[in-house]
């Protein structure tokens, strides 16, 4: 019975060691951003990820920050998002959603240029949601 007891604690210790080496979770980063005001955290977060889950990391915390109408910490991220994915169409529907819905928040946070660099409306036109 004490080795049972002793491959339970050894697993709770590992699992908990596990979620510690892989960082706080998507919901503790934006609840610290939406305190702080701050996306940093989550552009560190998102760096350390493989291009694929940072993917779609971005697209998450974008449209978690969008729809609790945190706008210009979303605007941010879709800056982010641009840069790291340009050619997605995912990511030109943000820039459309941010542009078209909240145009002095991007002109503020994207700047003209960047928005003459990375967006396209004839692609983001074509999009929906999913891209």
């Amino acid at each position: 019975m004490t080795n049972v007891w002793l491959w339970g604690l050894a697993a709770v210790i590992g699992i908990m060691m596990l979620q510690l080496l892989k960082g706080p979770s998507m919901n503790a980063l934006l609840k610290d951003a939406r305190k702080s005001d701050d996306v940093s955290d989550l552009m560190d977060a998102a760096k350390k990820l493989n291009p694929n889950r940072q993917f779609y990391f971005y697209q998450e915390a974008i449209q978690r920050l969008w729809e609790s109408y945190h706008r210009e910490l979303a605007a941010e991220l879709i800056r982010e998002f641009a840069l790291a994915f340009p050619e997605e169409k995912i990511t030109q529907y943000w820039m459309k959603q941010i542009i078209e819905i909240e145009g002095e928040i991007a002109r503020e946070t994207l700047g003209e240029h960047f928005i003459e660099s990375y967006y396209d409306p004839s692609v983001a036109n074509s999009c929906g949601v999913a891209g």
